[in-house]
């Protein structure tokens, strides 16, 4: 037996840090996505169908409206897992500069310019009320987080 293959040896005897390290980051990052995958699919999931014009009560989760630019708050709900901050995040996309998504879930108001009705043309400032659909969704969804963590990390 050569020097290099006792050292070898006696190596594998041993706690590899990076090997432990490396797996602890791949079961971190496979657990979170699971965890906001489920919170993503909640929140899209508790987004109904419904009819333009109609809209949901205060304190529901949004329609989702159908028609050419319906549903897109429904569509465009993502997740993200982080590795600088080895975190997931989960939420609406960006829509440009609209402030929608964030009006639905906390509510507030918004500037609008009408293009139709005794107001067309001017700006006004429309309030709206909350209709939150993600904080629902991660409370949904709390149980089922741990679920996610259990044999991520696996010894082969």
């Amino acid at each position: 037996m050569s020097d290099s293959d006792a050292i070898v040896r006696v190596k594998s005897l041993f706690f590899d840090k990076e090997e432990v390290r490396r797996r602890v980051d791949d079961g971190t990052r496979a657990a979170l996505s699971k965890a906001g995958a489920f919170v993503m699919t909640t929140g899209r999931q508790s987004m109904k169908n419904a009819p333009a014009g109609r809209y949901s009560p205060p304190g529901s989760p949004p329609f989702a409206h159908s028609g050419k630019k319906g549903a897109l708050l429904k569509r465009f709900l993502y997740f993200s897992f982080d590795p600088s901050s080895k975190s997931v995040v989960v939420g609406p996309t960006a829509l440009g500069r609209s402030t929608v998504p964030n009006v639905q879930e906390f509510g507030g108001s918004i500037t609008i310019r009408p293009r139709r009705g005794r107001n067309k043309g001017k700006t006004i400032r429309q309030k709206y009320a909350a209709r939150p659909y993600m904080g629902p969704a991660l409370e949904a969804n709390l149980d089922k987080i741990p679920e996610a963590f259990r044999g991520c990390i696996n010894a082969t």
